[in-house]
């Protein structure tokens, strides 16, 4: 076989081979994606049992105590679910901006100090102070706003 041949066919196997390379990194941007999301939903339905617990006059504190944990140990879960390419360009619907690739450090700061904050909260609610753990929730949602601000997409 001549060497034409020979570039011809590698270019033949290269050029089968590509799409399904690209087929099988959308699919795992897409459950990356997916995860990160089905986590926010979670973190937020968290925040919002908190919220409406704090404001009961009885709250029950195991729904307090359970949520708490749960937006700590999801925000610790999420943060790693940011991959370079995981953003917009996947060509699948994602609330995360670009920003977040070309400032990586900045949005790792903020994630950071959300986590901080969350952690802070899981403290604050084991006292069953429902005035400090309010107070804490709001600073969380602080963090969060700042992130969402510049790092999502909201209509």
């Amino acid at each position: 076989m001549g060497l034409a041949k020979h570039k011809r066919l590698l270019l033949g196997v290269f050029l089968a081979f590509t799409p399904i390379a690209a087929i099988c990194q959308s699919a795992e941007y897409t459950e990356i994606i997916e995860q990160r999301q089905a986590l926010y939903r979670e973190i937020g339905t968290a925040v919002k049992a908190i919220r409406d617990e704090t404001r009961k006059s009885a709250p029950m504190n195991f729904v307090i105590k359970s949520s708490v944990k749960r937006i700590a140990s999801g925000l610790r879960e999420v943060q790693p679910m940011f991959p370079e390419g995981s953003g917009p360009e996947a060509g699948i619907e994602t609330k995360a901006l670009e920003s977040i690739w070309k400032n990586k450090a900045e949005f790792e700061s903020r994630y950071t100090k959300a986590i901080e904050q969350a952690d802070k909260l899981v403290l604050v609610a084991k006292q069953k102070d429902m005035k400090k753990t309010r107070a804490q929730l709001k600073s969380l949602g602080r963090e969060c706003k700042g992130c969402h601000d510049k790092f999502r997409f909201d209509e």
